[in-house]
């Protein structure tokens, strides 16, 4: 699934060195897309290929050179001293790293979601009270139910005990 605008907005606003830090995880995230695409399909003993004259490394070359210019932008961000051009670097070797990484997941029918990562934003303050909230409510509802479930038992047991000793 390509990346949207909307999962690409909220890194526009994220700290720089966020955008880094997604980046760096989504270029390690293809790399071992690539290295299990590329041991998963290589089904032939190392005698068997020196017919093929290199062909299996070949075909995944591209997407080594993918991954490869992925890390040289992060790289050139990491020498730049304007804040601007790193988080476009950043972004650039991020969305380069995740089409990689759905390409090479796709010819190689990998899951795609294993080797792609979607940055979000933290829990808003907001969310957080309401998420509280809602577990309140909760606690509410099942606090009267463990007590009914609590007397059926003691009930149960009684009757139980009540059945033995009538025999």
């Amino acid at each position: 699934m390509p990346l949207t605008s909307e999962q690409i907005t909220p890194l526009n606003t994220a700290p720089v060195g966020e955008v880094r830090k997604v980046a760096n995880t989504q270029i390690a995230q293809a790399r071992q897309a690539w290295d299990q695409a590329q041991k998963g399909s290589n089904q032939l003993d190392w005698y068997e290929q020196l017919p093929l004259g290199g062909y299996h490394f070949e075909r995944w070359k591209p997407y080594l050179e993918s991954i490869q210019a992925a890390e040289k932008n992060v790289w050139l961000a990491d020498k730049s001293q304007d804040e601007k051009e790193k988080r476009s670097l950043y972004l650039s070797a991020y969305v380069k790293a995740y089409e990689t990484a759905e390409s090479v997941a796709k010819e190689a029918k990998l899951p795609p979601t294993s080797f792609t990562t979607i940055w979000r934003a933290n829990v808003t303050p907001a969310l957080d009270k309401a998420l509280d909230e809602i577990g309140k409510q909760t606690e509410r509802v099942f606090t009267p139910i463990e007590q009914i479930g609590r007397v059926a038992v003691v009930a149960g047991l009684a009757w139980a005990i009540y059945k033995r000793l009538s025999q």
